[in-house]
């Protein structure tokens, strides 16, 4: 019992270290707020031509000088420091803005500021991520964007990822006018990155690669979902696809935000909601491939099909919010994720103890899935560099783990569904091949029943004939008898039944073809070999011979077989015509009836391996020979 409970333990551990140490490792190596560069420290940035040589990018995450309830200009700082209340603070440190006109409100407006010393003469690039919700940027007294109206008695919401490039004189001013009324964040949530232009373009660039990319990739295995589960009927497939598009339209933000200029409502909505319905997507399938109990399933999809409702009102709400609704709303999101990871490793867990087949990749998705979660947690400060964050890749490492067990599930029923039609393709030749038998021992039986109905009047002939010494007119009879009645024998081309009722039926579909055919099978009556292998070693060969010599003009087409048995071992050759031509890929023959590999040649492969046997081909511009040797057991 403690080594069942240590196993466990060990599959939970193992992927919850490897798990945690891809998400540290992202934490430290792929963090804007873990680069070591030289930051802004009270509203200034110093940078020497080495600095920015050795460091071309930087992340403006500290020190930004901060001016609640002002929009400020150039003007305002023209006789020096405005004489208004300003703090510094640490881009992404708080997510809305702190109103003291509405203590309550989570909206407001303000203005960023920071000084940037430079070398003199260069070309710069700031990356300016989604300001929310609407901003104005001065660059040494010059305005350079504006997206939407931050003015509060004409505010209207615009929101665009952009890239502004200038060139420095020195001494630098950026000035960032900001307001929110529409949107659960407000201001500059995400540090911009800044440095020498070339290298500014080039990581933008990169990044949007990457994400452009992923969502390609995507959108290629959703309508490849969608074709496949359209066509084979299968429910789970289609749900994947539904899951694949949700998780596009909740990772794709940042080729929508790069390529447009878009208002907060609905955008914004439909992003939130499409990360909780992937959650919903992730237990409806997740239920389905562990094959949990109903009333789990109802309560499990429900909550998270309500919280995706709420999600919903929230983000469509979201210019009404109130501090304490935020709040509220975040634990209620917290608790809600704390659920989702327990009952997910809770399921799998119970489906590999039931032996669910395909579950230890989804036990390990669910782990890697969890532990997204927690470290998102225990690691706040996290903006990454390059990809999404933490719980997008959780998500991803699952929905690959999903797709590893769909991509299996799919295989094995086409497997079985191949295995299937092979199967039923044989039983038909199986039972062509017995009525063949049959019709030929029918017609012998109605034969010699006839022949004994007509003995009678024969014989009562040959008595008068006799009695009356009538010996001339009996040899006459006789012979006549014996010129028009011929008695059909059935030739026995092998002492073995299965064997033999195989070649009398192709014998006769060779007859019919005019296709010469050959035997000679020195084989015992009883074979160590099941009824059945010996049936798909004949059958398959005498098959795929007879189809080829179809092809052939009748003079020339030929089939030829050997079979002996000795020293334990069956020898069976097989020698044919053929027209067509004969083509291999990776030593595989491939099929002339069909697009991929003969299935005949290929089921004699796997009995030859079975019985521990040798098989060869030979291929020359006459004829095509197969040649087989079985042992007497199989493995």
């Amino acid at each position: 019992m403690k080594d069942k409970l240590h196993i466990r333990f060990l599959w939970l551990l193992v992927p919850f270290l490897a798990a945690s140490c891809l998400y540290l490792f992202l934490y430290q190596y792929n963090n804007k707020y873990t680069r070591t560069t030289i930051q802004p420290a009270n509203g200034l940035l110093i940078l020497s031509e080495k600095e920015l040589q050795t460091n071309p990018v930087r992340f403006l995450k500290s020190g930004w000088s901060f001016y609640p309830d002002q929009l400020l200009s150039p003007e305002d700082f023209s006789d020096g420091i405005p004489d208004s209340y300003q703090f510094y603070t640490q881009i992404g440190q708080r997510s809305h803005f702190h109103s003291y006109r509405l203590p309550d409100s989570p909206h407001g407006y303000g203005t960023y500021v920071l000084w940037l010393s430079l070398p003199a003469e260069q070309s710069y690039t700031l990356e300016l991520p989604e300001i929310f919700s609407a901003c104005r940027l001065y660059v040494d007294d010059q305005l350079v964007l504006t997206l939407g109206d931050p003015d509060p008695a004409h505010y209207i919401p615009r929101i665009q990822e952009r890239l502004i490039t200038f060139t420095s004189t020195g001494m630098t001013r950026l000035i960032l006018c900001v307001s929110d009324y529409s949107h659960y964040y407000s201001g500059m949530v995400y540090p911009p990155a800044f440095g020498l232009s070339h290298n500014v373009e080039l990581y933008h660039n990169l990044r949007i690669g990457i994400c452009i990319a992923f969502e390609s990739l995507a959108l290629l295995i959703a309508v490849l979902a969608i074709f496949l589960g359209l066509h084979s009927h299968q429910k789970n497939i289609l749900i994947f696809a539904v899951l694949c598009i949700s998780i596009i339209g909740f990772t794709a933000y940042p080729l929508f935000h790069t390529f447009l200029i878009v208002p907060v409502f609905p955008w914004y909505s439909l992003e939130l909601f499409s990360g909780y319905v992937v959650a919903w997507l992730v237990l409806v399938l997740h239920n389905r491939l562990c094959s949990m109990d109903q009333h789990l399933c109802r309560i499990s999809q429900g909550t998270a099909l309500i919280v995706c409702i709420i999600a919903l009102c929230y983000g469509l709400t979201s210019a009404s919010l109130t501090v304490p609704v935020m709040n509220g709303f975040s634990i209620l999101t917290n608790w809600y994720k704390a659920f989702c990871v327990l009952y997910l490793l809770a399921s799998s867990a119970d489906a590999l103890s039931r032996r669910q087949p395909d579950t230890l990749a989804l036990f390990c998705g669910d782990v890697f899935y969890g532990t997204a979660f927690l470290w998102d947690l225990l690691l706040p400060a996290y903006e990454p560099v390059y990809g999404g964050w933490l719980t997008e890749w959780g998500t991803l490492i699952l929905f690959l783990c999903m797709l590893y067990t769909l991509w299996h599930d799919i295989t094995q029923a086409y497997i079985f569904r191949y295995s299937f039609q092979e199967e039923r393709r044989q039983l038909t030749r199986q039972v062509a091949i017995q009525q063949s038998h049959y019709l030929s021992l029918t017609e012998k039986i109605d034969e010699t029943i006839r022949m004994r109905h007509d003995q009678r009047h024969h014989m009562q002939l040959l008595r008068s004939c006799l009695e009356h010494q009538q010996y001339e007119q009996m040899k006459e009879y006789l012979n006549e008898y014996e010129d028009s009645y011929e008695l059909g024998e059935r030739t026995v081309l092998c002492r073995n039944l299965v064997i033999d009722a195989i070649l009398q039926y192709y014998h006769g579909l060779c007859q019919k073809q005019q296709i010469k055919f050959a035997v000679d099978a020195q084989l015992p009556a009883d074979l160590p070999i099941s009824d059945i292998d010996l049936s798909i070693l004949f059958g398959n060969l005498l098959e795929n011979a007879y189809d080829a010599c179809k092809e052939v003009a009748a003079p020339a087409a030929y089939i030829q077989i050997k079979a002996g048995w000795q020293n334990e071992k069956l020898y069976f050759r097989i020698e044919n015509s053929y027209k067509n031509l004969i083509h291999k890929h990776q030593d595989k023959y491939l099929s002339t009836k069909h697009e991929g590999y003969g299935v005949g040649t290929e089921s004699v492969k796997a009995l030859t391996e079975r019985y521990h046997g040798q098989i060869k081909f030979d291929v020359t511009d006459q004829f095509f020979r197969v040649s087989v040797i079985l042992g007497s057991t199989q493995s």
